[in-house]
């Protein structure tokens, strides 16, 4: 074969294995939505938002299909957020007050994503972007991206091992 003939050979197989990849984003996407619910994880949670940065240590525990999470603010003010299931208590200790609420559909990090992955499907569609190292973990880099202009767009970072949400950034301004 001539050298012009390999390279489209590979470009070829190059091509179709970037399809390939593309066309499995979306389970992968169901992997790292059901990742921050059933592992057992604990660490540090970075959130930026324009001049506000807060870190959060977050301790996750699912036993037997119940999740227990403990979420500590370590910046300005001191507070803790405990949660089983639905139930989410936050302790202020700057007055000694505790707080005891339902969760109303609010999604802590890492669990971001809905379970059931469905209304993203019909409104985004899913780019492979590549492979990158975030806190010291190999993750993969997916955008997803709007099918419209009434939506943002994310980058998701996953754990390549176990899934989990290691990061997420919305691209629009």
């Amino acid at each position: 074969m001539s050298v012009p003939g390999v390279i489209r050979v590979l470009l070829a197989c190059v091509l179709c294995q970037q399809a390939w990849a593309e066309e499995d984003l979306w389970p992968a996407m169901q992997r790292t939505a059901s990742a921050a619910r059933e592992l057992n994880y604990q660490g540090l949670f970075i959130y930026h938002n324009g001049a506000i940065i807060r870190s959060v240590q977050i301790t996750h525990i699912n036993e037997a299909g119940r999740e227990f999470t403990r979420n500590v603010v370590l910046d300005g003010r001191p507070r803790e957020v405990f949660s089983e299931g639905d139930d989410i208590v936050i302790f202020n200790a700057k007055n000694d007050k505790v707080v005891i609420e339902k969760r109303r559909g609010q999604n802590l990090f890492p669990a971001m994503l809905p379970t059931q992955l469905q209304p993203l499907k019909q409104n985004y569609k899913l780019k492979f972007i590549g492979q990158e190292r975030i806190a010291g973990r190999l993750a993969q880099v997916i955008d997803m991206i709007p099918n419209d202009n009434l939506r943002y767009q994310y980058r998701v970072w996953s754990d390549s091992e176990y899934g989990l949400l290691l990061k997420m950034s919305m691209l629009d301004t």
